[in-house]
């Protein structure tokens, strides 16, 4: 973590966790395997059987574990490598394991405050079924701005004093948790799956 602002007897930190799989996940994907230009996410994930998971170790795995990782396909069945699943469900599964390690740090920070709800910025925060899904693991809301790519616009806002509220945008979206007894399983599973291959 680290310190945002800071004033004569207040201070206020940041907690930051780092994912290195995301957008690079789906690059690997399609550079190693697919050879495709374009995955259409929603309906990967609509389609999804939630038969694999996806040990996301692309650049090695960031926070809370900074450890290496190989990347690879498993059964849920049998926790047995699967060398070519289909192209949907392994887009599926690899964007499965970014929301997982999400809610991880999630998890993490948890033990730091109390979280009230997710802003979701980035590329990935264009597919409204990855906003849902995370909205139904991590069991709080998540809102998707106007706009998605916040970087400098977060950065701006930090160096103007945080004067003034976040502006949420007229195009806000906002997504409730809804109960998701499978995705919850699988999350377990995939978080036990990772444990135990970092302990190996």
């Amino acid at each position: 973590g680290g310190i945002s602002t800071s004033k004569n007897n207040q201070c206020e930190r940041l907690i930051e966790g780092t994912i290195n799989g995301c957008g690079s996940a789906l690059n690997w994907y399609r550079e190693k395997i697919s050879k495709k230009y374009f995955f259409d996410i929603d309906k990967c994930l609509q389609t999804f059987k939630g038969e694999i998971i996806f040990t996301n170790g692309i650049n090695g795995l960031g926070s809370p574990y900074w450890k290496e990782l190989t990347p690879d396909f498993i059964g849920l069945s049998n926790f047995k490598k699967i060398s070519d699943p289909p192209e949907s469900q392994a887009v599926a599964a690899i964007v499965e394991s970014i929301i997982f390690l999400v809610q991880i740090n999630i998890n993490q920070i948890k033990k730091a405050g109390n979280i009230k709800s997710i802003r979701l910025t980035g590329g990935l925060a264009n597919s409204k079924y990855i906003c849902q899904l995370l909205a139904d693991l991590s069991g709080l809301k998540v809102m998707r701005p106007d706009i998605t790519e916040a970087t400098a616009r977060g950065s701006a806002w930090l160096a103007s004093g945080l004067k003034k509220p976040w502006p949420a945008g007229s195009e806000t979206q906002y997504y409730t948790p809804k109960p998701n007894q499978l995705l919850q399983s699988r999350f377990q599973k995939f978080h036990q799956f990772l444990t135990n291959s970092l302990q190996e």
